[in-house]
């Protein structure tokens, strides 16, 4: 029985497997119902190896049932046990050449830093199926990923020209953009304007608020990110959070995050009230924080992926702030962008449609991780020479930041640099 997908709701280009529940073993439906509602934990217990391996047996006798397969390996993926998501994968291939099966394996490969399979897996799902918008992408981001990042934009646009309507896509252009060797910063500018007229027009915009007017309250004060979990963002924004006085104002938390982890838990015990809004609808997310009386809310990251700029399309708050985006969200319904002098200089603040506010000492507050080691001896003093380095996302390295570093080097004589990024082993990236 060959697998079938339909078009999912997003109107993003994501698709979903078309398959009846009659068919399902009732764990797997049980761990997929857990999934959706945030509890990983219990979707780990519901899909152990007893479990698994039975269900195995039977598809050995039974290899047709691909959409089960597909199901299984779906949600090992969704748990973060890409091995086990992998092999059920690469079960269905041997069985049939699924051009959706070939896309979530290059995937895998992706996110386990195996560019050059990636690319393969990408190559045999386009050929397939070579208008397939997720298709597409994923070969703009391999793209990008490899250092072709002109290429890599240019197909992006091409989507966005193609499925104008499709607000992920766009979101995905207009963060790849800042990666291209000399970004124009008014080009930038008119696209992210283009992106918030186009998805997030302020016809969406509640134009009342209820929040109760009273100056002797708590202000109620909102953070909205994808990634209150093990993520570089969080290391700058817990001390900002742990920081706020809890005598005038009450924090809140609003995660779209899809596998927690120890530390959304950290974070969570930090929020005065926490909720996972994972799964929701942007109209779902933005009721909930108007029933919430949030006065302020904060999205956290602009245009990343997982960001959730439609809800606060709705205007779910009375005031609204982008704190830690690459540039502006273009969306009139955002009023503050929370920056420094130095990160943003006065003549680029034009380019936003939001208002700066420059906070005094700098925008990002570090806090190591509690599993950080002790910093030790200055390397210097034993080798002899410096050693710089970047141990940062390769999107942001190209011609001309390598030139640049360079004359660091030329400029100390003896000097090295160590380079350490994701991809750095795969063969495409050496």
């Amino acid at each position: 029985m060959a697998l079938t997908f339909k078009a999912n709701s997003s109107g993003n280009g994501g698709q979903q497997l078309v398959i009846s529940a009659q068919d399902l073993p009732q764990f797997l439906i049980d761990a997929k119902t857990a999934i959706e509602a945030g509890q990983i934990e219990e979707a780990e217990r519901l899909l152990n190896d007893p479990a698994v391996e039975a269900l195995g047996e039977t598809l050995e006798n039974n290899p047709s049932q691909t959409g089960v397969m597909f199901m299984l390996a779906l949600m090992f993926g969704k748990i973060g046990q890409t091995a086990k998501a992998e092999h059920w994968y690469r079960k269905i291939l041997e069985i049939e050449p699924d051009p959706f099966t070939l896309y979530k394996l290059g995937r895998i490969c992706r996110s386990t830093n195996r560019i050059s399979e990636s690319r393969e897996y990408g190559r045999k799902a386009l050929e397939a199926e070579p208008e397939n918008t997720l298709f597409q992408i994923s070969l703009a981001l391999d793209n990008i990923r490899e250092g072709q990042a002109k290429q890599g934009v240019d197909l992006l646009r091409k989507i966005v020209e193609k499925e104008p309507g499709n607000s992920d896509a766009h979101s995905k252009l207009l963060f790849h953009m800042h990666f291209l060797p000399e970004p124009d910063q008014r080009s930038l500018f008119e696209e992210h304007r283009r992106w918030g007229q186009t998805h997030a027009p302020m016809s969406l915009a509640r134009a009342v608020h209820t929040n109760e007017p009273d100056p002797e309250r708590k202000l109620r004060v909102a953070y909205l990110s994808p990634d209150f979990r093990i993520h570089a963002t969080t290391y700058n924004f817990a001390p900002l959070l742990e920081a706020h006085d809890r005598e005038t104002v009450e924090v809140y938390g609003y995660g779209n995050v899809a596998r927690p982890d120890n530390y959304t838990e950290y974070l969570q015990q930090r929020f005065d009230l926490y909720r996972n809004v994972f799964g929701m609808s942007d109209e779902a997310v933005a009721d909930m924080i108007e029933r919430d009386k949030v006065d302020i809310l904060v999205a956290m990251g602009g245009h990343i992926g997982g960001n959730r700029l439609l809800a606060l399309a709705r205007k779910p708050a009375p005031v609204q702030v982008d704190y830690g985006g690459l540039n502006t969200t273009g969306m009139e319904q955002i009023d503050y962008r929370i920056t420094d002098e130095i990160i943003d200089l006065p003549e680029l603040r034009q380019f936003y449609t939001e208002e700066s506010v420059c906070l005094p000492g700098g925008l990002f507050c570090y806090k190591p991780p509690e599993f950080a080691p002790p910093i030790g001896p200055l390397a210097a003093k034993q080798n002899g020479y410096i050693t710089f380095g970047s141990f940062s996302n390769n999107l942001k390295i190209n011609p001309n930041t390598l030139a640049l570093w360079a004359e660091v080097l030329k400029a100390n004589d003896g000097s090295v640099l160590l380079m350490k990024f994701k991809e750095g082993g795969d063969p495409i990236m050496k």
